[in-house]
């Protein structure tokens, strides 16, 4: 018969055992229930129809739907003022704007519309949207900014952009691919 602390020992180390294996199973099953209750985010495929939103315009804090602008070739942009390379592309994407007319720029980030106004107000041709609740970003799987989207006047996607600075010639590539 082992002796009493040989004994003691052998049971603290089945009992560390076991709670080892407790520990291990209650992380796996959060784990897993996190996992089952998490969305996996994705960003909407080209040839896929552009998903309907409400978001609220900068100049006028009124709320409008995305799909408003249907019929028109819409050049979609994901940003934010807190990215510095959103922050670096708007300028050229305002300046495209002013030679593009048949296209509809607009630039939905989760910033305060009051935030947004500052930047309204020098870019008559680029319509900024708030999304402060982030459902456009939900619908349309950003992940992060900025991210591109060309929207063909029938409401496919025909383009889509994820990160990046961008240029007046990407613009115009990223344009060519509409119908």
């Amino acid at each position: 018969m082992p002796a009493p602390s040989a004994r003691r020992a052998r049971v603290f180390r089945w009992m560390l055992y076991a709670l080892t294996v407790i520990l291990a199973a209650a992380y796996l099953r959060a784990w897993w229930q996190a996992a089952k209750t998490t969305p996996f985010v994705r960003l909407v495929p080209v040839n896929h129809l552009a998903p309907d939103a409400t978001v609220i315009a900068a100049d006028t804090s009124q709320p409008v739907r995305l799909s408003e602008w249907r019929g028109q070739t819409i050049y979609l942009e994901f940003a934010s003022l807190e990215c510095g390379i959103s922050l670096a592309e708007l300028p050229a994407l305002a300046e495209w704007a002013q030679t593009h007319p048949d296209v509809k720029v607009l630039v939905v980030a989760q910033d305060a519309p009051e935030a947004l106004r500052a930047y309204t107000a020098s870019n008559s041709a680029v319509r900024f949207l708030s999304d402060p609740d982030g459902r456009a970003f939900s619908a349309y799987g950003i992940y992060g900014t900025p991210t591109s989207y060309v929207i063909a006047p029938g409401g496919a996607v025909r383009y889509v952009r994820a990160g990046g600075p961008d240029t007046a010639t990407n613009f115009d590539a990223q344009l060519s691919l509409r119908p």
